[in-house]
């Protein structure tokens, strides 16, 4: 797979950003970062391997970038303002000096497709809603879509124009960004598993695209799916060739609805079944329960039982002490 590297100079951000691309023909496709920032994500989270066929066949063009996700989005307790002011500039970069580039490299005039996992998707869902008529369509894995959940207290002023489960809303009902949007090939994913912690905001998007009339696939894969790379490669491996390939998506719905309710029937199934297990394991420490008390209250009553023997026989005998007390009594007064 042959690669060329090149440095960006960005004055938004005042920075330089590594820049990698793979491959020598094919439609491009941005790949933005997860983790620590750098164009080198994807290869070290072993994307490459898994996306070679992609790339040597000439279907897609990969460009790997660097991001600032370190003095945005994960810059946690910095001044809303400066995190906010990097993550938008980074946009600015995109924009301004990425996409040229990308424009006089890759020899294929369609627009890029975005992609991203994790930190990575929330960046490309953002550019996608923000500038859809740059971009030809978007791959988002396992990205956390509220920005509510990158601040500590309530959003602050700004941030809603880059959480997309606000951005959604704010779209003109029948506005040009929805018109964009809905020639688009865009695709959400990601898995069920308790380390998918975005998926709350997955589906709170999925409904904000559905009442803005915005056609996009949403997918939940597998509840052992997680938020890592091993099921990314696979997810990418899977999609990428349908958001490339015209009616794609389209085509894949039908199969991916009935894998779906296989799987979701499947989840049932096996939470029937440890329903069912846990049901009998009850029942039988109900018997036993029902035994032991059975044996308590009979032995209650046995001992009951002999309290009141015991009773009545104290009672004799106190009323035969009381007879003699009297008796000897009755002789000391003779004598």
């Amino acid at each position: 797979m042959n690669s060329t590297h090149a440095t960006l100079q960005s004055k938004d951000l005042s920075r330089a950003i590594e820049v990698e691309v793979y491959g020598d023909a094919g439609q491009p496709v941005i790949a933005l970062p997860e983790g620590d920032s750098s164009f080198a994500s994807w290869s070290e989270g072993g994307m490459l391997d898994e996306l070679a066929p992609l790339v040597d066949s000439g279907m897609m063009r990969l460009v790997c970038t660097d991001s600032v996700d370190l003095m945005g989005w994960y810059s946690r307790y910095a001044v809303p303002e400066y995190r906010l002011s990097n993550i938008k500039n980074f946009f600015k970069f995109v924009e301004k000096d990425l996409l040229p580039f990308v424009a006089t490299t890759c020899e294929d005039t369609r627009p890029p497709v975005l992609a991203g996992a994790g930190m990575g998707a929330l960046n490309a869902c953002v550019l996608m809603l923000s500038r859809p008529q740059l971009f030809g369509g978007l791959l988002a894995l396992s990205g956390t879509y509220d920005a509510r959940r990158f601040v500590v207290g309530d959003l602050p002023d700004g941030w809603e124009e880059v959480s997309p489960v606000d951005m959604v809303p704010a779209l003109p009902q029948r506005g040009k960004a929805v018109r964009l949007l809905n020639g688009l090939p865009l695709a959400f994913v990601c898995g069920q598993d308790a380390s998918e912690d975005g998926i709350d905001t997955q589906c709170a998007l999925e409904q904000a695209f559905r009442d803005r009339g915005i056609d996009a696939t949403f997918e939940y894969w597998g509840y052992d799916v997680r938020h890592d790379w091993e099921w990314w490669r696979k997810e990418a491996a899977e999609m990428l060739p349908a958001v490339l390939s015209p009616e794609g998506l389209a085509d894949r719905r039908l199969s991916a609805s009935l894998a779906y309710a296989e799987r979701e029937a499947k989840h049932a199934a096996t939470q029937l079944a440890d329903a069912q297990a846990r049901l009998a394991a009850a029942n039988d420490a109900l018997k036993i329960a029902k035994h032991d008390l059975d044996v308590t209250t009979k032995r209650a009553k046995q001992e009951e039982k002999s309290v009141t023997t015991c009773g009545e026989a104290e009672a004799e005998l106190l009323k035969a002490a009381r007879v003699a007390w009297a008796e000897r009594d009755r002789v000391a007064k003779l004598l």
